[in-house]
């Protein structure tokens, strides 16, 4: 995903499904379809965010049995706390990667939402720490 905010291209349907591992262990993104440009700084999409919590809770149902409707609804406004619905894992004990990687990718306002870059960085740092 680095890659492609580098080349300011965002991937409208980033999902753990759309996440291929090859033979060397290199993470491909699939069903890229037709790329959208943007004119400003490629920014972390909230589907960004959902992609990483369904990796992280190993394959849950993000946002449990909420219809499409209500869905469209929660994510349109502003004031709602994405969080609610895409709770921490009870299968990954990890604070540090629900609090530093996956919450900031939730955040409403897409103007605060991490870039690629900065998330690599909290990545590294968290792997780092935990060494």
């Amino acid at each position: 995903m680095l890659y492609l905010e580098e080349r300011h291209i965002i991937h409208q349907k980033l999902a753990a499904r759309n996440c291929l591992i090859d033979e060397d262990d290199t993470l491909k993104v699939a069903d890229v379809g037709v790329p959208h440009l943007t004119e400003i700084d490629s920014l972390v999409q909230m589907f960004g965010g959902i992609a990483l919590w369904e990796i992280y809770s190993f394959g849950e149902r993000p946002f449990g049995n909420m219809t499409h409707c209500a869905l469209q609804i929660v994510s349109k406004n502003p004031s709602e706390i994405l969080s609610r619905y895409l709770p921490k894992s009870r299968h990954c004990g990890s604070d540090e990667i629900y609090t530093h990687i996956i919450l900031p990718c939730l955040i409403n306002s897409v103007t605060m939402r991490p870039r690629f870059r900065d998330l690599k960085q909290r990545i590294l740092d968290i792997l780092v720490n935990e060494i």
